[in-house]
């Protein structure tokens, strides 16, 4: 499984989605493939900590 078939969860998992798919999905080194993250609840918490610290720093501004 790979971060495409995660289903839509929380404000904070799809901020950190948005970030992530944005930022750095196809760039060499981070795609699903080369990671070898295969696990939804693994993916889950890469989002979520991802919105969650990307909220904290806006909110800091």
């Amino acid at each position: 499984m790979s971060y495409y078939d995660l289903p839509k969860g929380t404000d904070d998992v799809e901020l950190g989605r948005s970030i992530y798919m944005g930022a750095l999905h196809s760039r060499r080194g981070f795609r699903y493939d080369q990671l070898g993250v295969e696990d939804e609840d693994i993916w889950s918490d890469i989002f979520e900590e991802m919105g969650k610290i990307a909220r904290a720093a806006l909110k800091e501004q």
